[in-house]
């Protein structure tokens, strides 16, 4: 008797085992699943156009002063200015706002990067390079970026135009379902 409850409670406490070691392998490989394809809450692509955004950010802004959107930047002169990146293999797209008229210290530039490239790689480098005395007699002493997904927003302005640059930034992160990646 002693020893068939032995074998009962040894084939008992074996099984237990082989249920809590297949039940913990199950839930890791759901997890690395998730992890591999990307998973269903990281975003790495914002489907929506980035004229529209870019449009939606400025509109809603609060902005005070005309400006004249351009999406030029197919010349590296000119995609350097705008950007301050020198690769332009960085970029799939940009479109810039700024003064069409005089040197007024403001600039808003909406980048989409290239596939495969980091965005918050692109607006640390972009909020390093870009010339914020580009323009003559007149230069930005405010300006904010931020990434999210795919997408890039920077802005900069003399703050005597009063501008709130954090609402821009927040305009951004709601067309681009609410999650920033990078903020400064």
């Amino acid at each position: 008797m002693k020893l068939i409850k032995k074998l009962l409670l040894s084939a008992l406490a074996l099984v237990c085992t082989v249920t809590a070691f297949a039940s913990c392998g199950g839930q890791n490989n759901d997890n690395n699943g998730d992890n591999n394809n990307g998973g269903s809450d990281v975003v790495t692509t914002i489907e929506k156009d980035l004229s529209e955004i870019a449009e939606y950010v400025m509109n809603n802004s609060d902005i005070g002063l005309r400006l004249m959107a351009t999406d030029n930047t197919n010349e590296y002169f000119y995609l350097e200015g705008a950007t301050g990146l020198t690769d332009e293999t960085l970029v799939k797209e940009v479109i810039v706002y700024e003064s069409a008229f005089g040197s007024q210290a403001v600039s808003f530039v909406f980048v989409r990067v290239s596939e495969g490239t980091n965005a918050v790689d692109v607006a640390k480098e972009m909020y390093e390079k870009i010339d914020r005395r580009k323009w003559i007699c007149v230069g930005a002493d405010t300006d904010a970026v931020a990434a999210s997904a795919d997408l890039v927003c920077f802005g900069m302005a003399d703050s005597g135009y009063e501008i709130d640059l954090n609402k821009v930034i927040e305009n951004f992160k709601s067309e681009c379902g609410g999650k920033l990646d990078y903020q400064k």
